[in-house]
């Protein structure tokens, strides 16, 4: 019984872990969701395709320095979205 018992919380946990890894935010949630937490996505698309990688780093880098909470990760990926969108084809402006 205990052995099953055992089995079974190795299990869920085993389930858990690849359900929150596999939860991870698209970077085009994020760019919606972190940047939309202090001004509207209109700033956002003005500037989508005017940006290179160094330019959106900058940006990026001097919001989290006002206290926007980023990994690494997410920041990279928020620039590299960013620099490979087209503000078109950006669903967050609403095209």
């Amino acid at each position: 019984m205990k052995k099953r018992c055992m089995i079974g919380a190795v299990c869920a946990l085993t389930l858990l872990a690849v359900v929150c890894s596999a939860a991870e935010i698209a970077p085009k949630q994020l760019v919606a969701s972190k940047c939309a937490s202090c001004h509207s996505m209109k700033r956002v698309c003005r500037a989508v395709g005017n940006k290179d990688a160094a330019g959106w780093n900058a940006t990026v880098g001097r919001m989290a320095a006002k206290g926007l909470r980023l990994s690494e990760k997410q920041q990279k990926e928020i620039v590299t979205y960013l620099v490979e969108v087209e503000s078109s084809k950006a669903e967050f402006c609403g095209q």
